[in-house]
Formats: C-alpha cells, sequence, structure tokens
C-alpha cells in the first residue's frame, strides 16, 4: 500500500517508493523517466511521464514542457526572455514552453 506523501516507481524488478518531497525533477526518457532528487541521485524508472504526472499533487508539480516536471519547491531561478528555470541541485536549464509561460508564471510568482 502507498503512503500518502510517497509515490512508487518501478525500477527493474523491484517497486521503490519515494517521498515526493525529495523530487526535484522528472524527465522524459521514451518509455522511461530520470528521477532526479534533492540528495542529487538519479533514477531511471520504468514508468512513463504521463503515468507518473497523474500520481502527482498539481499545487506542488508543474509540467514547464513536454518532457519534463518540476518541483516548484525547487525553483532557483527563472529567466523570461530565455524562456528557461533553473532548479536547485540541476546543473542543466529546463526550458519553459512558450505555450505555458504564463501559466507557469502564475505558479511560481
Amino acid at each position: 500500500m502507498q503512503k500518502l506523501h510517497q509515490i512508487a516507481f518501478k525500477i527493474g524488478r523491484e517497486i521503490v517508493f519515494i517521498l515526493m518531497s525529495d523530487i526535484v525533477l522528472l524527465k522524459a526518457e521514451n518509455i522511461y523517466c530520470t528521477v532526479y532528487l534533492a540528495n542529487g541521485q538519479c533514477i531511471l524508472a520504468s514508468n512513463t511521464l504521463k503515468d507518473i504526472l497523474e500520481k502527482l499533487p498539481a499545487k506542488l508539480f508543474f509540467k514547464p514542457h513536454r518532457s519534463y516536471v518540476i518541483n516548484t519547491n525547487y525553483v532557483e531561478r527563472y529567466i523570461k526572455s530565455d524562456l528557461l528555470l533553473y532548479l536547485k541541485n540541476i546543473k542543466e536549464p529546463i526550458p519553459v514552453s512558450r505555450n505555458l509561460k504564463s501559466e507557469f508564471e502564475k505558479v511560481v510568482l
């Protein structure tokens, strides 16, 4: 049974439960998803981004681009002119879709 603040990920033959608050970023990798955690770990899960997003609370997680879901608590910087955002513990910038720009700004500002 899954606990309220955890989410289950399929990793190989295991199911691993991770606290939602520990998830910084989810990145789509075809039928897999890379999960970036606050402690710096990355996990390749056998779940699709769509399946994971359905289980996450909308008030905490946002999909700024078709391949990414972010935990809004980890947003460190947003460059409006370039439509790029930076997350704590993640080196690469995350793109924000032009179509989602205003919605993203409502969520984080």
